[in-house]
């Protein structure tokens, strides 16, 4: 891998970033109305519907998500260029699983350039990871977004 910063479009990131978060404030907004609606707290909601549980965890999977790339974006000159890309990878991976399309296709588009544009491939990525120092940042972060997900599904389990 190429020892300078990986180039990568700075619009579709900031749109899949930003449409995290947009797609989290609807959510939120509408369980506040659906709560308002029936002189309830979100709380209550939530413990009293699976469905409106489900909604919250979906919301809060994008804002921690969103946090974890404004961050990245902010500290780019930091990280490695193998951080930058499996990162991303993770973050649209629980974009697809909890069905933001709007984010997860701005984020494979983007990831779709960067490989293109930097001449990266999978199993160059892979043996790069593999002697990353940040290694385990990186295995700390798949099995933090794979608890919240499988929380997610075994919820969605739940109910069917």
């Amino acid at each position: 891998m190429k020892e300078n910063k990986v180039s990568y479009s700075n619009k579709m990131y900031a749109f899949g970033k930003w449409s995290m978060l947009a797609v989290s404030l609807l959510i939120i907004v509408m369980l506040l109305m659906v709560s308002n609606h029936g002189n309830t707290t979100i709380q209550y909601l939530v413990n009293k519907d699976v469905g409106y549980n489900i909604y919250l965890m979906v919301a809060m999977i994008n804002i921690i998500s969103f946090f974890e790339l404004h961050y990245l974006s902010k500290h780019i000159d930091k990280v490695s260029n193998n951080f930058f890309i499996v990162t991303i990878i993770i973050v649209w991976l629980s974009l697809v699983a909890t069905f933001n399309y709007i984010a997860g296709f701005s984020l494979a588009a983007l990831l779709f350039l960067v490989f293109r544009k930097n001449d990266i491939s999978i199993i160059k990525l892979i043996k790069a990871i593999i002697r990353d120092k940040n290694r385990l940042l990186l295995l700390a972060n798949a099995i933090i977004y794979g608890f919240m997900l499988s929380v997610l599904y075994s919820t969605i389990f739940i109910i069917f």
